[in-house]
């Protein structure tokens, strides 16, 4: 029979050893450009942060004032009076141009690809709010001469005959109020 030699196992070299615990320990550089990519990011992110923290506080005080003059539009509304709502809507378009004044400091958001979307909704948000103010104005300087004919308190004054005068011009102030709503 033929006797098979036997092999030792050892252990490698003492270099190879060696290399590869030091090769263990090496640090992974990062390229040059993604530091700079990186440091640009997070200077960028610390600057939108503390615009928003600036400017937000100055938004939401606004915002509050805004909607205490709403509370005051809607009890004149309720009340069927016309002054209070009239002095409301000239108060809330001056806090509505001065909340948009302060929202346009936030501007540099809308070059933000998140946050794009979120700003330009705040935009139309409150141009809506602006068009639904001076709308109101308008509906307010509409029927304020024919307010007692239809049931409201406030400047306008009716000395009615028959009924069927005052509904003649209940339809006359339809029409004249249908004109200047469209114009």
């Amino acid at each position: 029979m033929v006797e098979i030699e036997k092999i030792e196992l050892s252990q490698p070299p003492a270099e190879q050893t060696a290399t590869k615990v030091v090769s263990g320990n090496k640090k992974r550089k990062l390229p040059k450009w993604f530091k700079t990519v990186l440091i640009i990011f997070f200077v960028l992110l610390v600057l939108l942060l503390v615009q928003a923290v600036v400017v937000v506080p100055g938004l939401i005080k606004t915002g509050k004032e805004l909607s205490h003059v709403g509370q005051t539009i809607t009890v004149g509304l309720q009340a069927q009076d016309l002054i209070p709502v009239n002095e409301g809507l000239a108060v809330a378009e001056e806090d509505l141009l001065k909340l948009q004044k302060q929202y346009r400091l936030l501007i540099t958001y809308r070059f933000v690809p998140g946050l794009r979307a979120y700003y330009q909704d705040g935009e139309a948000g409150l141009a809506a709010a602006l068009a639904g103010v001076r709308a109101g104005q308008i509906l307010v300087q509409a029927i304020e001469p024919y307010a007692d004919i239809l049931g409201f308190r406030g400047h306008g004054s009716f000395a009615g005959g028959t009924t069927e005068d005052r509904l003649m011009k209940v339809v006359e102030t339809i029409k004249k109020l249908l004109r200047k709503l469209i114009w």
